[in-house]
């Protein structure tokens, strides 16, 4: 993976990055963030993407 990361403070919906060590982070909403990420491209967040998740989010903490 490319080693060029820099500080990232905010982050709109649809970026990908990598983050050491070994994790791939998709920001499916605009979030504001600290942290070392190198951006290496983005995805569509639609909105069947976003409700996918947060169902997911929502099935993990009622259990």
């Amino acid at each position: 993976m490319p080693s060029d990361s820099e500080t990232v403070t905010s982050e709109k919906a649809g970026e990908v990055y990598y983050s050491d060590p070994n994790r791939i982070v998709l920001f499916y909403r605009d979030a504001e963030i600290t942290g070392e990420y190198t951006r290496i491209g983005t995805f569509d967040a639609t909105d069947d993407f976003v409700a996918a998740v947060e169902e997911k989010q929502n099935d993990n903490i009622s259990k």
